[in-house]
């Protein structure tokens, strides 16, 4: 184990580099929803986190009950695969065949941008923690 997989690959740094990732996505998922509103037969794409999890939780193991507590089960195969964006499925249509709700999309491109956020500022702290102990040192 070298120092460079020591510092950085610990869960923490993981999770929070891979919720960037899904944030992202959801952001680009939600941009592109927008800006097709008036596009007619358009169907709008999600990112769903919940259903991801589920999906893979029943992949690695059928018999192991849906929990939110990653301490649980090992869900590290997870980091490895892409997340994907989907047509949603569950919009009502508008009369011009388009799944999108303006609404819906600004709510969740609002919450992407502060679990984003959060996600910048958490990595941000870790990264200035690891600079005091280094500067202390010397």
């Amino acid at each position: 184990m070298g120092i460079e997989s020591f510092l950085f690959d610990s869960p923490v740094y993981r999770a929070l580099e891979r919720n960037l990732e899904f944030q992202t996505k959801r952001m680009e998922a939600a941009s592109s929803n927008i800006a097709n509103m008036d596009t007619p037969d358009y169907r709008a794409v999600e990112v769903s986190f919940e259903q991801r999890l589920s999906t893979e939780i029943r992949r690695v193991n059928p018999e192991i009950p849906v929990s939110t507590n990653p301490r649980h089960f090992g869900l590290s195969l997870m980091a490895d695969r892409p997340v994907a964006i989907t047509e949603s499925s569950d919009r009502s249509m508008r009369v011009d065949g388009n799944t999108v709700d303006m609404d819906q999309e600004l709510m969740s491109l609002a919450t992407a941008q502060l679990e984003y956020s959060a996600s910048v500022t958490g990595l941000s702290r870790k990264y200035s923690l690891l600079a005091t102990a280094i500067q202390s040192r010397f």
